[in-house]
This record gives C-alpha cells, sequence and structure tokens, in this order.
C-alpha cells in the first residue's frame, strides 16, 4: 500500500532557498552556496571532519585531533577533493579507528 503524502495537492509554493552565512556572505541558491564552499575548501573540509569524527568516535575534538585535520586537508590536495578521497584519507586516521 502506497503513501499518500502530497496526493490532492493542486499549487506548490515557491522554495526561498536564499540565506546568509555567519560571516555575512550571501547566496541566492544552491549553486550561490555551492561556490562559496568551493572558495572555502580547506574550512568546509576541517568542519566535516570535526562533524564525522564526533559522530563516528561518539567524541568531540580534541586539540590533537586538529594536527590530524591539517594532514588529512593536505593529503586532499595531493589525492583529490572528492567526498570519497575525504572520507577514505579520515578513516585512516588512527583517532578515527581509535576510540
Amino acid at each position: 500500500m502506497g503513501h499518500s503524502y502530497g496526493r490532492g495537492r493542486t499549487t506548490s509554493l515557491p522554495v526561498d532557498s536564499s540565506d546568509q552565512l555567519p560571516d555575512v556572505s550571501r547566496f541566492a541558491d544552491i549553486i550561490g552556496l555551492k561556490n562559496i564552499v568551493l572558495t572555502r575548501r580547506d574550512q568546509f573540509a576541517r568542519c566535516l571532519n570535526e562533524k564525522m569524527r564526533a559522530y563516528w568516535t561518539g567524541r568531540r575534538r580534541e586539540l590533537s585531533g586538529s594536527q590530524e585535520v591539517d594532514r588529512i586537508v593536505v593529503d586532499l590536495e595531493a589525492t583529490g577533493d572528492g567526498l570519497l578521497n575525504f572520507v577514505l584519507a579520515s578513516d585512516q586516521r588512527p583517532s578515527f579507528r581509535n576510540k
């Protein structure tokens, strides 16, 4: 039996995807957000790494972890900035493997 979510809806409201980041950078759509992220690859990689580390290990970032994040960012520059390379480089670090 299928779900009836959205059935019978005759109009769709426009989605406002514009926003402003804490540093006052503005974007009008997902393309604008992507362009901002692409200009701040190191910052984005560090933030994503910290979030993944907290999720995978169940702990918040420690001071020693920031050196590993720096190494991961350097590794990414050598191997390519793809998400797969990022996850693989992060997973190989001892702080990710040892809880």
